[in-house]
């Protein structure tokens, strides 16, 4: 946090008295808050008009919201191009296409030849965003390989960490010997929070639970989502009472739905093991609110709900079992949904049809007596009458 507002505060002075130079720019097109950033820049010169389109743009691009599309524009048409450096003319074009065409036809315009840091920046983010929205491996590699030409230049810069640490730890052409690598590197360099946390989340997706924790301990005010990594670590390594804490400090509303899923069943575990059926059952159903293809938390949800003082515990038990669809790939489901349905069918002949039953026999033995005693009054009338 420290080192953001350092960075803000000498950029913001810097670009009073020089205008924003290229080093400025991408420092601050690779910051976590790049949009506010930029967007607090004093607008002295074109390149400060030039680079709050670059930033609108790009942001507009992330996140879809129309307001950003329209600053774009508004500061697009401010630029004196003919004054712009060619580091920000090329960028601005770059972007201009992204926005004005699409994403394709702005990276067909990113030349490995033509490109300065400036442009490598906008690369870096556009290929990274292109990835994670079309699952295409080629932008995971060449946001790579822009985000390590530009690392050993900018070696505190937020998003080139997170695009590679996200490289390596999500790709199946990534490289765990490089992630630890790389993280050795940042935490010589005292990260701050931001590049711990991208660190913390790729360990917790390479299975590095005893790193994670240790990376966990250097942060000054952790995020929500570090808080769910470092509450599965713990859970991983057995320490169940410090995760249980960790989560219920967590706002789970802020979470990716995935994580609060897991967060909600893992807490459901704990009480289980507590004990408490009533508060594990509740955990469960919020895992599965959260994310309704969770089946082990509907498995866990189903075999609570046996073990609970609910009225109608073996029917909600053999529909969660049902419902996640594992009766064939796991046997403690499939053999306690065998159970609950003999179950059932026992209970329909005591309950439904036994009384049934009885009642049609009864009602038979009733009919036959009225029936014979009609009869012989019948028979006496016509004795008497003969």
């Amino acid at each position: 946090m420290i080192k953001r507002i350092f960075l803000f505060l000498f950029v913001f002075s810097f670009s009073i008295m020089l205008g924003v130079s290229v080093e400025d720019a991408v420092d601050l097109i690779l910051s976590p808050d790049y949009i506010y950033n930029i967007s607090s820049l004093e607008e002295v010169g074109d390149t400060e008009l030039a680079l709050k389109a670059i930033g609108n743009g790009l942001v507009y691009i992330e996140t879809l919201e129309w307001n950003y599309k329209d600053r774009f524009f508004d500061y697009l048409e401010r630029v004196r191009t003919e004054n712009l450096p060619k580091d920000f003319q090329y960028s601005l074009e770059i972007v201009e296409t992204l926005v004005a065409t699409s994403t394709v036809s702005s990276l067909n315009l990113i030349d490995f030849e033509k490109t300065s840091d400036l442009s490598k920046a906008v690369a870096v983010r556009i290929y990274f965003l292109d990835w994670q929205q079309t699952k295409d491996p080629n932008s995971g590699k060449k946001a790579t390989t822009f985000a390590q030409e530009l690392i050993d230049r900018y070696p505190n810069a937020y998003f080139l960490y997170k695009v590679l640490f996200y490289y390596h730890s999500h790709s199946s052409f990534g490289s765990k010997e490089f992630f630890e690598a790389l993280r050795q590197k940042a935490i010589i360099l005292n990260p701050d929070d931001d590049i711990l946390a991208t660190i913390i989340e790729g360990e917790y997706n390479l299975g590095m639970y005893a790193e994670l924790l240790e990376d966990y301990e250097l942060m000054d005010i952790p995020d929500d989502n570090s808080r769910f990594f470092a509450a599965y670590a713990n859970i991983k390594l057995g320490q169940l009472g410090t995760a249980e804490i960790i989560l219920k400090n967590t706002a789970m509303s802020k979470l990716p739905k995935k994580y609060a899923s897991v967060a909600y069943q893992e807490l459901g575990k704990i009480a289980e093991e507590e004990g408490n059926v009533d508060s594990a059952i509740f955990y469960y159903r919020k895992a599965i609110e959260n994310d309704s293809n969770n089946r082990q938390a509907m498995i866990r949800l189903g075999l609570a709900y046996l073990n609970s003082d609910e009225k109608d515990r073996y029917t909600l038990a053999r529909f969660y079992l049902e419902m996640s669809g594992m009766e064939e790939y796991d046997d403690q489901v499939a053999s306690t949904l065998q159970f609950l349905r003999r179950k059932l069918i026992l209970d329909i002949i005591l309950k439904q049809i036994g009384p049934l039953i009885g009642a049609v026999v009864f009602g038979l033995f009733f009919l036959e007596y009225f029936f014979n005693r009609r009869r012989k009054k019948q028979e006496e009338r016509a004795k008497k009458e003969s």
